[in-house]
């Protein structure tokens, strides 16, 4: 299975198809769907085959996954109640993949992967920045100031931005405000994803804040709630941000003092 995988993830980067930070999230897509075809679709029986296939298309790149069996179809998959390690595959799938559709004549499911943005693909983001940063000891604000919609375009520029900051910036407490954001793209929780595992590989803390109705509850559907602290607004969100880092840090010292005292 993972030969599978690997080939095909080898067969993306060779076209140029994603970029180097595209790379782990796509290898979590192709995986999760090979052991949902295995698992769910061929029942586990080993004596059945499950294929990979990749296809060219103008603006993307189709894989399509078929296993031998009953089919894996996604929408079958309810959002997992807890914050399990498990369960939560297919739904990250939706949020990095274009489209995931299953297509039952065939028993495939079928996912379009927009291909990576050429420089002349991204010349059109804007030149100003669209997130500003405000420290608030010890809380850093990151607001999306300058677009209502997060589309295919920007949300790369959202990324960058966000991402170049933090390389910059260890260990920060990064609170992140959406209180301009009237629609939120699936691809935003790729991205949001992409920001949270920076910041905690640099023993960092991340929440976020101010999202619309409509925004919280596909966060409510992708139980990606469990996965991001969500604060109603800005005001009610930074001092309880404080308490929270105020309090592992006095946790840590009392570790340490334990340690130290044994």
């Amino acid at each position: 299975m993972r030969d599978v995988v690997s080939s095909a993830l080898l067969a993306l980067e060779e076209r140029d198809w994603i970029s180097e930070d595209e790379q782990y999230f796509a290898h979590l897509c192709l995986e999760e769907a090979v052991v949902n075809a295995m698992k769910h679709g061929n029942k586990g029986d080993k004596n059945l085959r499950v294929d990979l296939e990749i296809l060219d298309e103008a603006e993307n790149c189709r894989i399509i996954v078929r296993d031998q069996g009953d089919g894996f179809c996604p929408n079958s998959v309810k959002p997992p109640p807890t914050e399990e390690l498990g369960g939560r595959g297919v739904f990250l799938i939706k949020s990095f993949m274009k489209q995931v559709t299953f297509n039952r004549a065939t028993r495939g499911l079928e996912m379009v992967l927009p291909k990576r943005k050429t420089t002349n693909d991204t010349k059109h983001m804007s030149e100003e920045a669209m997130v500003q940063f405000d420290y608030d000891e010890p809380i850093t604000v990151a607001t999306v100031k300058t677009a209502t919609v997060l589309d295919a375009v920007n949300v790369t520029q959202f990324g960058q931005e966000v991402q170049e900051y933090l390389k910059e910036h260890n260990g920060i407490h990064l609170l992140l405000d959406f209180r301009n954001v009237e629609y939120l793209s699936s691809a935003v929780l790729t991205e949001l994803l992409r920001i949270k595992k920076t910041v905690s590989e640099h023993q960092g803390t991340l929440r976020l804040c101010a999202l619309t109705a409509n925004i919280r509850k596909i966060f409510e559907i992708t139980n990606l709630d469990k996965v991001f602290p969500i604060e109603p607004n800005r005001e009610t969100a930074i001092p309880r941000f404080m308490r929270a880092v105020q309090v592992a840090q006095q946790e840590a010292t009392w570790d340490g003092s334990t340690s130290s005292a044994s």
